[in-house]
């Protein structure tokens, strides 16, 4: 416990930055150790230390002389102190007031939201009565010039045959032929007029909007791809590359190897001679050996067979074994070679697929990945609605267009632009029975 209080009292102080002495601390805790625990309990603490940076910002405030100003200019007598107590209470009220203020902020935030809401409502309320207005109020104009015509047509049948009422009449029956030739020349740019404002206009302001932005993304996202591309490409560029060099060399290894297997089978092949044709030879063998007696054995010479197997690691046997024995011992050292290269050529083989497969594959997630992004930033991308009944609406918005669309392209503009044969026999009937 002793030595607790100890540590706790050296670790404060290299805490706080205070300089002191370690051996005469100690020395002293060793002398009385109850009245140092009774120094530390009353002075070592959070209450009578400062931190580190709350005495770096006293010795900034003695250097300016503010600290001198702040001191003279309060009077700290007046100050009461604080117990722990009635901080902590002082601390709850404040929390309990913060948390007050952001449930009003919160009601605040919904109230807005649903003032927002309802202008909103209210806004596309408003747009949809003046629509109904405005065609209200054409069906009307239609009504008043349909109602019109009728009112000049049964005035002109029960007329009278005085000659002011023939003046009217005749003047009359002048106005509805000019009535009737302009509201026949008008209804065509009227319906396109009308057809432009409620589809066209809405659908030109629509793409402005979103035409630019989706453009640019678009753009950018196409860069991004052809980046990607070249340097897949030249990736790709360069594995072809290493699996030529890869191919070249297992067709030099395959090439030594037959090489060395033919070497083999033929010096295995007139093995089996040599006992037939030794007295033959050893004329010829102990000439040689004369001759080869007077060489350095530093420097004797050998043939291309005996390079070949030297440089392979090949040691021939004994010419004292058997033939059976040198052909036994010639597979094995064959076999040996052929486990070593195909062990080889599987490392290699493995290596270069697992290469190749993890670039592929990285290249395979990086398109998906830009396809994907392309896909979610583009403008003319597939949309779909989560609320089955907007998308109902769509729909039937659609099939109204199209209906509209078949009316318009119905419309014989070449028989509007004729003459109308039965307006022309109205008005001539209209002329006769007036001046009747």
């Amino acid at each position: 416990m002793e030595g607790d209080n100890l540590e706790f009292l050296l670790q404060t102080l290299e805490d706080y930055g205070i300089p002191f002495d370690r051996n005469a601390i100690k020395s002293d805790y060793a002398r009385s150790p109850a009245a140092v625990e009774a120094w530390i309990s009353k002075y070592i603490g959070p209450e009578t230390l400062l931190t580190k940076d709350e005495v770096a910002l006293y010795e900034v405030l003695s250097q300016s002389g503010d600290a001198d100003k702040i001191a003279n200019s309060q009077d700290l007598s007046n100050i009461c102190d604080l117990s722990d107590e009635q901080l902590h209470t002082a601390i709850e009220e404040l929390q309990r007031s913060t948390t007050a203020i952001e449930k009003q902020n919160e009601a605040l935030q919904s109230q807005q939201n649903a003032l927002a809401l309802i202008v909103k409502n209210n806004k596309k309320s408003g747009a949809a009565r003046s629509e109904a207005d405005a065609k209200q109020l054409r069906k009307w104009e239609a009504e008043r010039a349909r109602t019109k015509l009728d009112r000049i047509y049964l005035e002109a049948l029960n007329g009278s045959v005085g000659a002011e009422a023939q003046g009217t009449n005749s003047q009359e029956v002048a106005e509805l032929q000019e009535e009737l030739e302009s509201l026949y020349s008008e209804l065509l740019p009227v319906a396109q007029m009308s057809a432009e404002q409620q589809y066209l206009e809405p659908a030109l302001r629509e793409i402005a909007a979103k035409g630019d932005s989706g453009q640019d993304r678009a753009y950018q996202a196409l860069k991004y791809m052809q980046e990607c591309l070249k340097f897949l490409v030249h990736r790709a560029e360069i594995y072809a590359e290493h699996m030529e060099e890869y191919q070249c060399h297992q067709m030099a290894s395959k090439f030594a190897i037959d090489m060395g297997k033919k070497e083999l089978q033929n010096q295995a092949a007139p093995q089996a001679s040599i006992s037939a044709t030794r007295q033959r030879q050893n004329s010829q063998t102990q000439v040689q050996y004369r001759n080869n007696r007077r060489r350095s054995s530093m420097f004797e010479e050998m043939d291309a067979e005996q390079q070949l197997l030297r440089s392979m690691g090949i040691s021939l046997p004994n010419e004292n074994d058997t033939d059976d024995a040198r052909t036994e011992f010639l597979e094995s050292i064959l076999r040996e070679r052929d486990e070593k290269l195909r062990g080889h050529t599987a490392n290699l083989e493995s290596t270069t697929e697992t290469t190749i497969s993890s670039h592929v594959h990285n290249a395979d997630v990086t398109m998906k990945l830009l396809y994907n992004a392309l896909q979610a930033d583009s403008v003319y991308g597939e949309v779909q609605l989560l609320d089955p009944d907007i998308v109902s609406s769509f729909s039937t918005f659609e099939e109204e267009i199209k209906n509209l669309q078949e009316n318009l392209e119905a419309v014989n503009l070449q028989r509007l632009q004729l003459k109308n044969v039965h307006k022309e026999q109205l008005i001539k009937t209209l002329v006769k029975v007036t001046f009747v």
